[in-house]
C-alpha cells in the first residue's frame, strides 16, 4: 500500500529546497498528496535591534520584524514549491492526487505541526533542521515524540524510490514501527539489506530480533531482493553507518531512542550518532 499523504516540514534552512524537491518526487512516485508545512522558528537576533516592550513582551517594532521575516520565509518557500511542482509534474489543485499544497501559516511551529501532521503517513525534513536544537527539543522531538509521526531526514539529493534501503534491526518495538512505516519504500526498493549486530542483542529479545522473522515480514510485504549483513564494531551507530556506506544504501531505516532518555543523553546511543553524521544516507526514524 503506498503513502497517501506526505508532509514536508521546512524551517527556513539552506537545504529546504532539497527536502521540498524530494517530497514532490516521492509524491509523484507514490501518487500521494503532499503538504509543505512552514515551521521556521523565531530567530532571536531579529529582535535585538528593536528590543522588547514592557514586561518582556514583544514591542510593536519586534512584531513587525517577526512578520517581515515570516513573509520573507514564506515567499522563498512558495518559490521552491512552485519549482518542485513544475519539475515533477504535480498540480496545485484542491482535489485529487498527486498534488502539492502549501499549508496555512500558524503562530508557532508546534501549532503548524499539530494541525498538519495527524493525517501525514510520512514527514520529511532536512537533516540540518533536526540537528539545530539537539535530540530532545525542537522540530525533531516535536515530530518524533510529540506527533509520533514517522520521520524521514533528508541528506542531499539522492532519490528516495527504487534504490537500496538498509534496516538497522535489533528486534525492538521502535525498529518494528520504523519497518512498518517504511513499508512503501521497502516495497519500492530495488534491494533491502538487514543490518544486525548479534553481540548487542538482549537475550530477552532474541526471538523478535531473529533476522529471519524480519525476512518473512519483508517478503510478505513485497520486498524484492532481501539480504542480511552482520555488522562488526564496538560503537553501534558508527558501525551501522560504516556498513551502510560499504553497501551503498541510500536510505537507513531505524528505531529512534530505544533506550531511556538519561542513558541516551549520557552515553550517546546509535540514534545520536545517526543524527550527528553530516554525510550519509537519508534517515528514516520512528520512536
Amino acid at each position: 500500500m503506498p503513502y497517501f499523504s506526505l508532509a514536508a516540514v521546512v524551517a527556513g534552512a539552506d537545504d529546504d529546497a532539497q527536502v521540498i524537491d524530494l517530497t514532490c518526487a516521492l509524491a509523484a512516485r507514490q501518487g500521494a498528496l503532499a503538504r509543505v508545512v512552514g515551521a521556521a522558528p523565531l530567530e532571536m537576533p531579529l529582535l535585538a535591534p528593536v528590543g522588547l516592550g514592557a514586561g518582556g513582551l514583544l514591542s510593536a517594532e519586534a512584531w513587525k520584524a517577526v512578520d517581515e521575516h515570516r513573509r520573507d520565509v514564506l515567499a522563498r518557500t512558495l518559490r521552491l514549491v512552485e519549482a518542485a511542482t513544475t519539475a515533477h509534474g504535480l498540480t496545485r489543485a484542491a482535489g485529487g492526487a498527486p498534488a502539492v499544497r502549501m499549508a496555512a501559516s500558524a503562530a508557532t511551529p508546534w501549532l503548524a505541526l499539530q494541525r498538519e501532521l495527524p493525517l501525514a503517513d510520512l514527514v520529511l525534513m532536512a537533516a540540518s533542521s533536526a540537528r539545530a536544537d539537539g535530540p530532545w527539543t525542537g522540530l525533531l522531538a516535536d515530530v518524533l515524540m510529540g506527533a509520533r509521526a514517522p520521520l524521514l531526514l533528508t541528506r542531499g539529493h539522492a532519490p528516495l524510490g527504487g534504490g537500496h534501503v538498509a534496516i538497522a534491526w535489533d528486534g525492538s518495538l521502535e525498529a518494528g514501527r520504523a519497518v512498518r512505516a517504511a513499508a512503501p519504500l521497502l516495497q519500492d526498493a530495488a534491494k533491502v539489506t538487514i543490518l544486525q549486530r548479534p553481540g548487542e542483542l538482549d537475550a530477552a529479545k532474541d526471538g523478535a530480533a531473529d533476522p529471519e522473522r524480519l525476512n518473512e515480514y519483508l517478503r510478505a510485504a513485497g520486498a524484492r531482493d532481501v539480504a542480511t549483513n552482520l555488522v562488526k564494531g564496538e560503537a553501534v551507530g558508527p558501525a551501522i553507518l560504516e556498513a551502510v556506506a560499504s553497501i551503498g544504501a541510500g536510505v537507513l531505516v531505524a528505531g529512534a531512542f530505544g533506550h531511556a532518555r538519561l542513558r541516551e543523553a549520557v552515553l550517546g546511543g546509535a540514534t545520536r550518532a545517526f543524527l550527528q553524521a553530516r554525510e550519509g544516507p537519508h534517515l528514516f526514524l520512528c520512536h
